[in-house]
Parts: structure tokens; sequence; C-alpha cells
């Protein structure tokens, strides 16, 4: 099931991850990569708000965001860091059901 993505998607102005969470997800323990996980951490949260669009609420943060909103953040970007370069494959089909699902919860069906 492919993520739908919409340009009216909320706007939330700060990290739903933290970085410390992010990098206690990707089992990174030094402070080298900070900058790419941050900025990667960004790129997936962007992503997973456009999918949700007008489900997502602007008041999240990182203590109030759904679990599995955070997870589906979390998981796209693992799948950013792991593939990261020139030759970034497409994103395994798998893991997009895997976030479809989480957010299956949050999205209206009769938007979807």
């Amino acid at each position: 099931m492919p993520l739908e993505f919409s340009h009216d998607a909320i706007v939330v102005t700060v990290p739903l991850v933290t970085l410390s969470e992010a990098k206690e997800h990707l089992r990174i323990r030094d402070t080298l990569h900070d900058a790419d996980v941050t900025a990667k951490t960004a790129t997936a949260q962007a992503a997973i708000l456009a999918n949700l669009a007008n489900a997502a609420d602007a008041t999240w943060t990182d203590l109030t965001v759904p679990l599995p909103v955070k997870h589906a953040i979390l998981l796209l970007t693992t799948h950013y860091y792991e593939h990261r370069g020139d030759a970034m494959p497409d994103v395994d089909a798998a893991l997009w059901e895997a976030i479809a699902r989480l957010l299956a919860w949050y999205r209206d069906p009769t938007l979807a």
C-alpha cells in the first residue's frame, strides 16, 4: 500500500522525535553524526506529516505525538540513514506497508 502525500500538510514546528531518541533507535552512541541524524529525522517527519495531512495536529510535541506516528518517523529515519547517497534504492514496499499500517488509525478513510 503506497503512502499518499498531501501538499496541505499540517505544519509542526518542533521535532516530534528528539535527537537522542533517533540516535537510540539507530544505536548511535557518538556525536559525529548528529547533524546527519537531525536532517534525516526532519525529512522523515515532513514525509509522515504530509502523509497524515489534516489528520496531524499542529500542537503535537515530542511528548504528545501518538506513539505510532513517532514510530513511523523513526522507521523512515532509519531507512534514510541506512540508504543515504546517490545510489539510494527505492523505498522497500514492506517499509511503506508498515508505515501505512501505523498511520491508518489517524487518517480519515474517506480522504485516503
